[in-house]
């Protein structure tokens, strides 16, 4: 049974976000909705989470927690690696480049928090589960799993090529299914 706490917390453009506790836990949810169709935008979500996270994520309440967050070197889900650590959370930081990586590990760690950067392609589940693995044999758990890798080419839809749309398919499909279906024994295990 769900209970939600606040309908409508904020709305901002497109975007508005909604707390709700689910079995004694809060939960965070996001509409983004238009965020991602203009650079600007993806700022203005990072900025909202910040602001909500204050008030949601605040006291340590994830303190204990760990989250494996894929794309979460860059973007929206930099934002949300961060604000998770914040929170108390210890955060695995995963996508196919060290380079976008480490420099978000770093900044969390300097900020009191702990993170690893983990180099590994949804694209392939065997990378994929010793990712999950490394972030296990690291913070001895899982608990969050946040799917934010993704692969895109801005051009029109008659301008997609069908490798183009291949690519596309594999990343934000593919690669989703891979990290769910690597960390879900955990997930369970640990009722994430």
């Amino acid at each position: 049974m769900q209970l939600r706490l606040q309908q409508l917390i904020e709305k901002s453009g497109e975007a508005w976000i909604t707390t709700t506790v689910l079995h004694g836990r809060r939960a965070l949810r996001v509409n983004i909705n238009s965020f991602l169709t203009e650079t600007r935008h993806v700022d203005d979500l990072i900025a909202l989470l910040k602001r909500q996270s204050a008030i949601l994520l605040k006291d340590k309440i994830l303190s204990g927690r760990v989250a494996l967050i894929t794309g979460g070197g860059t973007g929206i889900t930099g934002g949300v690696a961060r604000a998770l650590a914040e929170a108390g959370t210890r955060v695995a930081l995963v996508s196919r480049k060290l380079e976008h990586l480490q420099p978000a590990a770093e900044a969390i760690n300097a900020n009191g928090g702990e993170a690893i950067a983990v180099a590994s392609d949804v694209r392939e589940p065997d990378a994929v589960a010793g990712a999950v693995a490394t972030t296990i044999e690291r913070f001895g758990r899982l608990d969050i799993v946040v799917n934010g890798a993704a692969g895109n080419f801005l051009c029109a839809a008659e301008e997609l090529s069908p490798n183009g749309f291949g690519t596309v398919v594999d990343i934000d499909l593919k690669g989703t299914f891979n990290v769910c279906r690597a960390a879900f024994a955990e997930l369970k295990k640990n009722r994430g």
